[in-house]
């Protein structure tokens, strides 16, 4: 019954805030997105069949959320020249996390432009060497080189820095983290709702509203953080 509460709760929140909540024609945009990143979870073949059928509604939401992605990333690599051993990782790497450091005699690993004297306060921590199609989001097998790559890859460096490589590496896989958060929703949904066929599962992670909004706000934060950014 618990279990069955939660759920009920999160699909029916006030439909008053929800469309509140999406006045905002880059949060409409990246709504509509969602919703589509959502049924490509499924099968990885939505996206490409939404498009080739022109869909003008979805097709001006992507052009909407790639721009305001990209132009993130253009003033991220304008604040920041970052050396080319990390910007490479936060390309391959698919996964990042940040500890506190304790070398703080070392020198900021980051950006040998900027700040290579600021003292380290923090670790970047970069892993899962997940290969994927930018367009598609489907699994491609990664280029062979001598050498095999490591599992994960460590760099030490200051707070500011520690910050905008956060906020780069998120930008630069968007889209692929949101289908994975789409993916992660149709599997606790069907975990919690066995009964439930595919296409159910679906319309229900569509009606998760709470679910949603928290993805569209995690989003919208992370641009405007970087449209107010001052390195």
């Amino acid at each position: 019954m618990l279990l069955a509460a939660a759920v009920s709760d999160e699909t029916t929140t006030d439909p008053e805030d929800h469309v509140t909540m999406l006045r905002d024609p880059l949060r409409l945009s990246l709504y509509t997105f969602t919703i589509a990143m959502i049924s490509h979870a499924l099968t990885l073949e939505f996206l490409q069949q939404i498009k080739s059928k022109n869909d003008w509604n979805f097709l001006r939401a992507v052009t909407e959320v790639e721009k305001v992605n990209s132009d993130s990333l253009t003033k991220l690599r304008g604040l920041v020249k970052f050396n080319e051993k990390l910007e490479d990782a936060m390309h391959s790497y698919t996964q990042l996390c940040i500890t506190e450091s304790d070398y703080h005699s070392l020198q900021c690993q980051a950006s040998f432009h900027c700040c290579a004297l600021k003292p380290i306060e923090r670790i970047i921590q970069l892993y899962s060497l997940d290969s994927y199609d930018p367009e598609t989001l489907q699994s491609t097998e990664r280029p062979r080189t001598d050498t095999s790559p490591l599992p994960a890859v460590e760099f030490l460096v200051c707070p500011s820095c520690a910050n905008t490589a956060q906020l780069y590496h998120r930008c630069y896989h968007m889209k692929y983290h949101l289908l994975k958060k789409c993916e992660d929703k149709l599997e606790v949904i069907g975990t919690q709702h066995p009964e439930y066929s595919p296409e159910k599962t679906v319309e229900a992670a569509r009606k998760c509203r709470v679910w949603l909004n928290k993805v569209l706000s995690d989003y919208m934060d992370i641009w405007k953080k970087i449209q107010n950014f001052d390195h």
